[in-house]
């Protein structure tokens, strides 16, 4: 964003603020509270989605809306402030005490709204990171394996070892009183880096960060399915057995030079003579693959995943053809071994870094046929988590459309330009290619129309087969999609 656009951003802003009124709070102390007419903000988001179209990605009006009242709330409540506002409420509980413009001499009026817009443009054009953790309890790990910029396969133990901590994570202990979500020792987690933080809506409806970060679990759990990675195991859950909705933990991190608190034991500071050794040895940088106890997590909220999703993950183990995997039916786990024919210096953890290692380009790829890739790994995990077989072919057929769909120069419709990309990517001979064709256009896409078009809502025998047949072709289009990408 040049300088002219973030003038004419701060001039929006400041009009926001000049029409913004205060209401105090009292009990345990004064807090302020910011309230101003949300449709102020169109301006705004209007700037951002004309010359910033990467933030509208991010953070959507609403986003922006609750970042202003944030800030201000956070500036107004500092001890610079706060003594602005004495003698403005007498009374207990919630009162309105006028506009802000109109309570503070000038300069100060101009003073806070400078802070409050300065933080509100570093947000926007270099906004902050989330971080979420999910546990995998079947994929069982020795070894931390980065597969991408924003995602990194967390195990416990052996950081656990060097460092003497109960948990791979440095957790601070201020957690809110509502969030449970804890961490287990010993366990697999999934670390998603997700650009955008939560600002907490008042209505409680899901952030647009919370939405991307669910995006990004299902494209890697889809992608490691398809690539067969993960498996789906018919383990029953043992250790959650009453706990359905699998918390996702979302945190902000601090960084080790930014002081940890008294209270910890044994902090690190920047000035800690082994600091710079400790931080190389760690870290390496601020790449998520990388990750170790150079940043420090903040718990901040947690998210729920629906009970079919939450299913799945729980039943996802490692691949035999990367480790072979033997059940112990008294507990309900898997046994982790070598395959006999791999050298024992071949680890599994070292064989999933290189199948991880074929997907990296596509993970961090913005470029339009590796969205075409993750979307359409998305809409088939979709179909793998659908609680009926009719939802489970209709998000196939749209895994198929999100890849294949692209532009139509000749105007063919949709079914004869899927049908003809079909047969040409499946088909080995030209006969085979056509064969093909035909009976996706014949029974694949008919089956989907008559579901989508006449309320079809069970399907028969021959259906069920289709079925089988469609989940195999999404497969093996995402396959070869994924090993003819162009990674240059």
């Amino acid at each position: 964003m040049d300088e002219k656009n973030k003038v004419n951003l701060k001039g929006i802003i400041r009009k926001c603020l000049k029409e913004t009124y205060l209401y105090a709070f009292f009990r345990n102390g004064k807090i302020i509270f910011p309230l101003f007419p949300i449709s102020l903000t169109d301006e705004i988001y209007g700037l951002i989605t004309k010359k910033y179209q990467k933030i509208a990605d991010i953070y959507g009006q609403k986003e922006i809306y609750e970042m202003i009242l944030s800030k201000t709330r956070m500036h107004l409540n500092s001890n610079a402030f706060s003594n602005l506002f004495e003698g403005h409420v007498i009374e207990k509980g919630l009162s309105e005490i006028g506009k802000m413009k109109d309570l503070v001499e000038e300069s100060k009026f101009a003073e806070i709204t400078d802070n409050i817009t300065y933080d509100i443009i570093r947000e926007i054009v270099e906004p902050g990171y989330s971080y979420s953790l999910i546990q995998l309890p079947n994929v069982e790990l020795y070894e931390n394996i980065g597969i991408s910029d924003d995602l990194i396969l967390a195990s416990d133990t052996k950081c656990a070892d060097v460092l003497g901590h109960e948990d791979f994570f440095r957790i601070a202990k201020n957690i809110g009183e509502n969030i449970s979500f804890s961490l287990e020792n010993k366990k697999t987690y999934l670390l998603i880096k997700q650009c955008g933080r939560n600002w907490f809506f008042v209505d409680d409806e899901e952030p647009l960060v919370y939405k991307n970060l669910k995006r990004q679990l299902k494209i890697f759990i889809g992608l490691s399915l398809i690539k067969g990675i993960f498996i789906i195991t018919n383990i029953a859950r043992t250790e959650r057995k009453a706990k359905i909705d699998l918390p996702i933990g979302i945190f902000l991190a601090g960084e080790w030079f930014e002081g940890i608190p008294q209270e910890e034991e044994d902090p690190i500071y920047e000035d800690h003579p082994e600091f710079d050794e400790i931080r190389d040895i760690f870290a390496n940088g601020d790449d998520l693959r990388h990750f170790c106890f150079q940043k420090r997590f903040f718990l901040n909220d947690e998210i729920k995943l629906p009970e079919t999703t939450v299913k799945l993950i729980d039943s996802l183990a490692i691949s035999d053809r990367i480790s072979k995997p033997i059940i112990d039916r008294n507990e309900g786990k898997i046994i982790k071994l070598p395959l006999p024919n791999i050298e024992n210096t071949s680890t599994p953890e070292a064989k999933l870094r290189t199948e991880f290692g074929k997907l990296e380009t596509i993970f961090d790829s913005n470029e339009v046929y590796a969205e075409r890739i993750k979307a359409s790994s998305l809409w088939y995990l979709e179909g793998c988590c659908a609680d009926n077989d009719t939802v489970e072919f209709i998000n196939y057929t749209i895994a198929i459309e999100a890849l294949l769909g692209g532009a139509n120069k000749k105007d063919l419709p949709l079914t004869e330009v899927l049908s003809n990309k079909c047969g040409f990517w499946l088909g080995k001979s030209l006969e085979e290619k056509e064969k093909i064709g035909n009976y996706f256009k014949s029974k694949i896409y008919s089956t989907r129309s008559k579901i989508v078009h006449t309320g079809k809502a069970i399907l028969n025998q021959k259906d069920n087969e289709a079925l089988k047949d469609l989940k195999q072709m999404t497969e093996q289009l995402i396959i070869n999609a994924i090993e003819t990408y162009d990674t240059k």
